[in-house]
């Protein structure tokens, strides 16, 4: 029985102690995957594809390290989103799950996908506002989205933190 003990290689030698027959065998170990991090974003239009990205990790010293393990992936309901190599393509407007995993091991994580009726258009009335310093705005008030069934997700972004911030809200 060989036990791995830290990471490296090292020369498993079989020897007929009466004849002096030998037989080897190099064996490489290498640190197990902790976990499995997904990266990218949640959301799809019908009919088109986003990219998720998915890396198998261990921990070191307190930092992350990529392995070179495999991920595989499964999409929990294929008539709402499928799945290849990371590549989703929404089929229809849902939510699913969406599983990256490492073959015969436990180890996987998910993210939930939501597949969207794409706005068509996103306007804002007001074009310019005043706001004195600690006022606080909501400037959804002035935003219309169509088509009116656009199930798109909405996103609001500050170009300059120092001097306004803005929440998903």
């Amino acid at each position: 029985i060989v036990t791995a003990v830290s990471k490296g290689k090292a020369k498993i030698t079989a020897t007929a102690l009466g004849g002096g027959k030998k037989a080897t065998c190099t064996v490489t170990v290498n640190r197990m995957p902790e976990g499995i991090i997904i990266e990218g974003s949640s959301a799809v239009a019908i009919g088109k594809n986003i990219t998720i990205k998915a890396y198998a990790y261990y921990t070191e010293n307190g930092k992350v390290v990529k392995t070179k393990d495999v991920i595989s992936w499964e999409s929990y309901d294929e008539t709402i989103a499928t799945v290849s190599k990371g590549k989703v393509t929404g089929k229809t407007a849902d939510t699913t799950t969406i599983r990256a995993y490492i073959d015969g091991t436990d180890i996987e994580a998910t993210v939930d996908v939501n597949v969207v009726i794409p706005a068509k258009s996103v306007k804002l009335s007001m074009k310019k506002y005043q706001m004195g310093i600690g006022e606080v705005a909501n400037l959804s008030e002035y935003l219309t989205v169509s088509p009116d069934n656009h199930t798109d997700i909405i996103s609001w972004k500050s170009s300059k933190e120092t001097v306004a911030t803005v929440d998903e809200n």
